[in-house]
């Protein structure tokens, strides 16, 4: 059993006070623990986003031979410490526990700005590096949160439905063997996909990248975030045919890369995804002489939908 565990890596200055609004709808007293002032701050700092905008965990289970091969946990909240005050520290022998008051807000900015300053020369550098690197902090738990879902592409993404293969003579006394199947989206793919980009979307209409997933679209001032959907789904879906024995073994693999436009399309920083295009087609795989007796062995063809295939 594999879990993931997200740390916040945050950059702290020496503690000093600081103007924290205790009006303000994102302010929460907290309090966190840790083996130093670093790792109680840090604690704390999480706790407070989690508290302030809320937490969603993911978790993907592969199971193979009815056992648990992979068991994925990912947890992702999308806010950023604004300002924060120590209000007390009590030290004991191995633990630190430092109680603070904080401002959070939601990293679902339509602007670029974290803070505006009151001052013109003074900065205060210590809780702009605060800001910035929780705002870092909750962008790299969000590529993780959204690269756990596409990790499923083409994969899981996908059902392929195989109809009756046909048994013919070809041409030059070859055979073939013919295989009809559908190919079509997962809806809880789509459901996932969807929810992700729901969660992370960070822009507006305005906004130069976007997702459409049936018609729903999701805007992204982080171009980062749109990049990582389009090179995941362009990379191409092929289909693999295995014809297998009583033993389970493969005696022959045929590969067939499918249009890249059944997995989307994409133009000046629009990708669309049509999660109910439907696939109908079907597989052919010639049989020569020489093949015979390895044909006599297979007992089943097996379709699958893979992001690489050999012959």
């Amino acid at each position: 059993m594999r879990y993931w565990c997200i740390a916040l890596v945050l950059i702290s200055g020496l503690v000093h006070s600081q103007t924290v609004d205790k009006s303000d709808p994102g302010y929460i007293r907290v309090m966190g623990t840790g083996r130093s002032a670093a790792e109680a701050k840090t604690d704390g700092f999480r706790n407070a986003v989690t508290m302030r905008v809320g937490s969603a965990l993911l978790s993907e289970n592969e199971v193979a031979n009815n056992q648990l091969v992979r068991e994925d946990m990912v947890d992702y909240s999308a806010g950023y410490i604004y300002s924060y005050a120590v209000v007390d520290t009590i030290t004991r022998a191995t633990e630190t526990t430092i109680i603070m008051d904080v401002v959070v807000r939601s990293s679902k900015i339509h602007e670029r700005i974290l803070s505006k300053s009151k001052d013109e020369k003074k900065i205060d550098g210590s809780s702009l590096a605060v800001q910035y690197s929780t705002y870092l902090n909750e962008r790299k738990k969000g590529d993780t949160f959204l690269e756990t879902i596409l990790n499923d592409y083409p994969k899981r993404a996908f059902t392929v439905v195989q109809g009756k293969h046909e048994f013919k003579l070809y041409s030059n006394r070859n055979s073939v063997l013919v295989i009809p199947f559908e190919m079509r989206w997962n809806d809880r793919y789509i459901v996932a996909i969807s929810e992700a980009l729901k969660l992370l979307e960070d822009g507006t209409r305005n906004s130069s990248s976007r997702v459409v997933v049936n018609g729903s679209a999701y805007f992204f001032n982080d171009t980062a975030k749109y990049n990582q959907v389009r090179s995941r789904f362009i990379s191409g879906v092929q289909l693999r045919a295995d014809i297998i024995d009583d033993a389970n073994s493969t005696l022959l693999t045929q590969c067939y890369l499918m249009d890249s436009s059944f997995s989307g399309t994409y133009s000046a920083g629009i990708y669309v995804l049509y999660g109910n295009e439907r696939l109908k087609q079907n597989i052919e795989i010639v049989i020569d002489p020489q093949m015979n007796s390895l044909l006599g062995r297979a007992t089943r063809i097996n379709i699958s939908v893979t992001a690489s295939c050999t012959n």
